[in-house]
């Protein structure tokens, strides 16, 4: 069996976490919780671009829920709503500049 190194400029595993969360958002299964789970787990691998980008792709998605533009699941709202909120702390500890809110 091959070991498999990530290390924390891996522009690939940015990307398989922002799609993780991209297919999370909306599915209305356990699979938001683990995801959101996942991503605060992995911190160190999560660069300035991933952060802004998923923080940009739930900012949307919790706008079209305040808005009624689509109805989800209060519990996977919480979930994003978390998530998001720890994007922000993680972004303000490396300072990193975030404009959305």
């Amino acid at each position: 069996m091959n070991t498999i190194t990530i290390n924390s400029n891996d522009y690939d595993f940015g990307n398989i976490m922002i799609s993780a969360l991209r297919y999370a958002l909306t599915r209305k299964t356990y699979v938001s919780l683990e995801t959101a789970e996942f991503i605060m787990n992995n911190e160190k691998y999560i660069s300035e671009r991933v952060c802004k980008v998923m923080i940009r792709d739930i900012n949307r998605y919790l706008d079209d829920f305040k808005q009624g533009i689509k109805v989800f699941d209060r519990c996977d709202y919480d979930t994003w709503v978390i998530l998001n909120n720890w994007l922000y702390n993680l972004a303000k500890k490396n300072d990193w500049v975030i404009i959305e809110r």
